[in-house]
């Protein structure tokens, strides 16, 4: 019967939560998006082409994406705008839907002790789902065995037998290309994430939104309206 109520939460719950429009996105947040994916790309290009001009330039654009993004986010009245319009009506929305969810396979959401027992069930599925488990141990292996030492080879050839000016900026142009990397790393981690393991993504949003009732739902005063009171 989990299973069936696990699937009846990824249909219904999950399912209306995953669409994005680009179309609802403030300007200073469409803005970022096509110079970090510009500027990016151009990066790329240009350590390819070996063209320093072009690769600090580039790094320029991303460096003033992520401002417009952080000067755009940290206004307050953008912050309040969020809350009231996105995550307090979301946040509603989904708890009322877990509910009805609930008690459509007759769970009381007010007996934390059945609300805990299914929190467990949902964690020894999480464990069966974690198809990844053994090759976390064999990844380490080869990054530290395999990766590393050709990696430290590749770089003693690329910083072999050249001048100082050069080494410098052979070292700047690395520098530019390894911080762009991490960032896009961080950026699109928990998508790739998602995608290597959504089964363990949605057994952990089922958890946090059982948890979320057990806390925060009371019949005839829920979250929304507590946030109606805040604006």
């Amino acid at each position: 019967m989990f299973f069936y109520l696990y699937k009846r939460y990824q249909v219904d719950i999950l399912q209306k939560d995953s669409t994005f429009s680009f179309k609802d996105m403030q300007l200073y947040e469409k803005i970022f998006l096509a110079m970090w994916i510009i500027g990016s790309m151009l990066i790329l290009a240009f350590a390819l082409l070996g063209y320093m001009i072009g690769i600090f330039g580039s790094s320029a654009i991303l460096i003033i994406a992520f401002l417009i993004l952080i000067i755009g986010g940290s206004n307050k009245l953008e912050q309040k705008r969020i809350l009231n319009e996105k995550i307090g009506p979301a946040a509603e929305k989904r708890m009322n839907e877990m509910v009805n969810l609930l008690r459509s396979f007759h769970i009381d959401v007010h007996n934390k002790k059945q609300l805990d027992e299914i929190i467990v069930m949902a964690r020894k599925e999480e464990e069966l789902y974690d198809t990844w488990k053994g090759f976390r141990g064999l990844f380490k292996g080869m990054s530290t065995y395999i990766l590393l030492p050709i990696i430290s080879i590749l770089l003693a050839e690329y910083f072999k037998d050249v001048a100082w000016p050069i080494l410098i900026t052979r070292a700047i142009v690395l520098m530019l290309f390894c911080l762009s990397m991490v960032m896009m790393i961080f950026v699109f981690s928990m998508g790739i994430t998602d995608i290597l393991n959504p089964e363990i993504r949605d057994l952990r949003r089922l958890i946090r939104d059982i948890e979320d009732i057990k806390v925060f739902f009371r019949d005839g005063d829920s979250s929304l309206s507590l946030l109606k009171n805040d604006k």
